[in-house]
């Protein structure tokens, strides 16, 4: 009979061995199912996304406009990367509100993986050979019902769609039955991660309130940095002219925008008022770069290229304009919590959590002791 026990045992002591030494070794079923389901949905879905993609590069008549694939493919594929940093750095760190951020993005990755399959339809069949596009089919709901009806005797492209067809609708299922477990798994891991908070901050409902609004940013903030870099990628590979200088202040932007968001963390971190106003101040900026971007890239194609080439692009604009809109309300709750006793609660738990990680333990509690 296989031991069903000699397997968890073999688990957890792996992912406490060497090369995972900075994970608490207080690692529960929950957490370690957390990371199975997340570890398996990146496998399957790079897996069939590269199969598809190789198809797809293979059968090079049916290239009507292969950048929208190459959009989906980076995204996707970005995507999946990016949850796995962030689920395993999560649980490591115990931020709980990070966990419902990653219950939310796994249903955005549902989204794009569903409307995938609509982008490979219309490329493969529904648009002409010269850019993929039939100006006699503007309307969204006149190919979405075409999607829906299929007639396979009116495209040469209908046989490699429909080998194709099965892997697609495959993505989604798997990214849906993975994004419920998540949900499921999310409660439980979540009740365990509350402990952690109230060992750190005590029983002060004040502080505990500073904290979570500290924690709701440090999460934004990882997300706009994937948004942000994801919609940068987007613009590159949506663009007609790789000469002109946009394209290179584009690139440039990518960078900047990781400094931007350091920046943001340390001033919030250190109670920088200063600081924080000049981040509040490129924050708005990078609001402003996306919206000329994006309407810019409109213009360089016409109505009709955009609309289906760049269809994704659009989601993406209005998700990191909207992620930034509320990053930028959730620092001024953070300047308004400014010098009420948070900056000391963090610099002591970090530095309790410092001293025990050098010394190879985990701490029981890092509250910081109450003033005598």
């Amino acid at each position: 009979m296989f031991d069903n026990s000699a397997l968890w045992d073999f688990t957890k002591s792996f992912i406490q061995a060497n090369k995972f030494k900075d994970y608490p070794n207080d690692i529960g079923k929950e957490q370690l199912g957390y990371l199975i389901v997340v570890f398996f949905e990146s496998v399957l879905v790079l897996c069939f996304e590269g199969y598809v993609f190789g198809q797809y590069r293979i059968s090079s008549e049916y290239l009507s406009d292969e950048r929208s694939i190459y959009s989906y493919l980076a995204f996707i594929s970005f995507a999946i990367l990016f949850l796995c940093y962030i689920s395993y750095e999560t649980l490591q760190t115990k931020n709980s509100i990070q966990l419902f951020g990653i219950a939310i993005f796994h249903y955005l990755l549902d989204f794009y993986c569903i409307t995938q399959i609509f982008a490979f339809k219309t490329v493969i069949i529904t648009l002409p050979d010269e850019y993929g596009f039939n100006t006699n089919r503007l309307s969204p709901l006149a190919v979405f019902n075409e999607f829906l009806w299929r007639d396979k005797a009116t495209s040469n492209g209908t046989k490699f769609y429909d080998d194709l067809e099965p892997v697609l609708i495959f993505i989604p299922i798997i990214t849906t039955v993975c994004s419920l477990a998540i949900t499921f798994l999310t409660y439980r891991v979540y009740k365990e991660f509350g402990w952690n908070i109230y060992q750190k901050i005590g029983p002060d409902l004040r502080m505990r309130r500073y904290y979570l609004t500290y924690l709701i940013l440090v999460s934004m903030l990882k997300f706009d940095f994937f948004f942000f870099l994801t919609l940068v990628i987007q613009f590159l590979i949506g663009g007609d002219d790789y000469r002109d200088a946009e394209f290179y202040i584009t690139i440039v932007t990518a960078v900047f925008t990781f400094f931007v968001l350091t920046l943001c963390l340390y001033a919030v971190t250190t109670e920088s008022r200063k600081m924080l106003y000049v981040t509040q101040a490129l924050f708005v900026a990078g609001f402003a770069f996306a919206g000329y971007r994006a309407i810019h890239t409109q213009r360089e194609t016409n109505y009709t290229q955009y609309l289906y080439r760049h269809m994704n692009l659009i989601v993406l604009t209005v998700i990191t304009m909207f992620m930034l809109t509320v990053t930028v309300c959730i620092n001024f709750c953070c300047l308004k919590n400014f010098d009420k006793g948070l900056k000391g609660y963090l610099a002591y738990s970090q530095k309790v959590e410092l001293m025990h990680f050098n010394q190879n333990t985990i701490p029981s509690k890092i509250r910081m002791p109450l003033d005598s």
